[in-house]
Order: C-alpha cells, then sequence, then structure tokens
C-alpha cells in the first residue's frame, strides 16, 4: 500500500510538474509573440513615418516653387499654407468668394471647416497629400509643424475678409457670418 501511494503520489508531482512546465511554455511563447508584435508595429510605424516624410519633403518643394498669381482684389489675399490646395489662389479664393459665401444665409453664423469642406468638395487633393491629410499623427511633431492645417488657411483668408468688411465676425472665435446689405444681397436687389 505504501509503494501504490508512493506510486500515485509520484504520478501526481509528475503530472503537476509537465502541466507547471506546459503552463510556463505557453507564458514565454505569449511574451516573445507580443514582443513580435511591438517589433513588428515598430517597424510598420517607422515605414510609415519614412513614407509620409519623403510625400511631406516633396510637398515642401512644391511649396517653395509656388507661383503666386495675379492680384486680383479679395480674391487674390496671401495667406500662409496656401500651396496646399493646389491650385491658384485666385482659384479656391474666387470659389469662396463667388460659391459659398452668397449660399450662407445672412446672420447665420459658419465655421472655417463648413467653408472647407465645400473647398475640398470642388478641388480635392491629390492622393498623396490626402494620406498626409489623414495620417499627421504617424509624422514627429516636428514634421506635423511643416504641414498646415487646412482649416486654419481658410480662417486666415475668412479673418482677412471679416477685417475688411466683406464679411462679420461670429460671437466666438473662428466663427464668421453675413450680415445685412452686405455685398452679396446688394446684388440680388
Amino acid at each position: 500500500m505504501a509503494r501504490e501511494h508512493a506510486e500515485r503520489k509520484a504520478a501526481e508531482e509528475k503530472r503537476a510538474y509537465h502541466a507547471e512546465m506546459a503552463r510556463m511554455r505557453d507564458e514565454a511563447r505569449r511574451r516573445a509573440s507580443n514582443k513580435l508584435k511591438s517589433k513588428d508595429s515598430f517597424k510598420s510605424d517607422a515605414l510609415a513615418h519614412q513614407k509620409y516624410k519623403s510625400q511631406l519633403l516633396r510637398l515642401e518643394a512644391r511649396q517653395s516653387s509656388y507661383v503666386i498669381p495675379p492680384a486680383d482684389g479679395s480674391k487674390s489675399v496671401p495667406v500662409d499654407g496656401e500651396w496646399m490646395f493646389f491650385v491658384p489662389r485666385s482659384a479656391w479664393q474666387g470659389f469662396i468668394m463667388e460659391q459659398c459665401l452668397p449660399k450662407m444665409p445672412i446672420d447665420r453664423e459658419f465655421t472655417a471647416r463648413e467653408i472647407l469642406i465645400e473647398v475640398l468638395r470642388q478641388f480635392p487633393w491629390p492622393t498623396e497629400v490626402a494620406e498626409i491629410m489623414k495620417s499627421r499623427n504617424k509624422l514627429s511633431e516636428a514634421d506635423a509643424r511643416k504641414v498646415p492645417d487646412p482649416e486654419k488657411v481658410v480662417a486666415g483668408y475668412l479673418k482677412v475678409l471679416a477685417a475688411n468688411a466683406v464679411l462679420a465676425f461670429g460671437n466666438h472665435s473662428g466663427v464668421f457670418k453675413r450680415f445685412e446689405g452686405d455685398r452679396w444681397s446688394r446684388r440680388i436687389i
């Protein structure tokens, strides 16, 4: 009986030992797998950063070669970062003046984002610019600062219009509105 008891106890200890070893192997595999995943994720982030950085460098080259079109009053206002629209200043600003703003109801406040959506519908970005705009978070902080915020570019233009009494400033920062008797309502009368 003592021998059978010792054999059973040895068998139980052997099963427990093998179960513990299997658990430790599984744990080691899981840690190794997580480590590889984090390395792969780091590599893919690094590759994405490199891809977007090279696209950004091409865009910066385009910025330096941006040709200012001839002056045309309020349709030719220099705005920082305007090169990102890939059309002449007179095109996107003219679109805002002739298509977007006349459609805005008088005394209804609107934001630069609303106007930007219309501008991008009319003048969509090339694929590489759209990719950079969607993936700004994958660029380093220094590189991300080089990419202009399109909403701020449009807001800069709208602020110039408001400062020149073409539009009115809204009740909050970054908000604009048309006013009674503005250039578009006079055209209707």
